[in-house]
């Protein structure tokens, strides 16, 4: 959470420390199972990694017992350091993909939920996944959203 509050105040984003603050907050609130401390000790084991300040994203997945990282950065989590520890890393468009053809009728409703919670359509909340989730997008265009 300290690189998301870093990445929202930076030049970026550029929000305010109160929009990041709140922005935080409900990030928490929506997902307090994603709440991890993860022991120092794990962080300092991970290796392999071509940039070390990514180790703690491979220790929390491992605490956590995920199978999957879920990232832009998809290079610097090459598969033969995850290997060890039986993680995968995606980016978020295959990520997606992967849940929709899962339960399809799942993700379409998690969409209209998402776009309830902001007062829009389904159409608007895939207009903004669209540059991290192209094929996603189009996916669910195909199913007539």
């Amino acid at each position: 959470m300290d690189e998301v509050q870093k990445g929202l105040e930076g030049p970026r984003f550029g929000y305010s420390a109160e929009r990041v603050e709140r922005r935080i907050r409900s990030m928490n609130l929506a997902f307090p199972e994603a709440l991890h401390r993860v022991p120092q000790s794990l962080i300092d084991s991970i290796t392999g990694l071509p940039d070390p300040d990514d180790r703690h994203v491979v220790a929390l997945a491992i605490h956590a017992q995920a199978h999957t990282i879920v990232t832009a950065n998809v290079r610097d989590f090459p598969p033969d350091a995850l290997a060890p520890h039986d993680l995968s890393v995606l980016a978020a468009d295959e990520f997606l993909i992967h849940q929709y053809h899962l339960d399809p009728e799942i993700m379409l409703e998690k969409l209209d939920r998402q776009a309830a919670g902001i007062r829009k359509q389904r159409s608007d909340v895939l207009s903004l996944l669209r540059n991290s989730a192209p094929c996603f997008c189009q996916l669910c265009a195909k199913r007539d959203c």
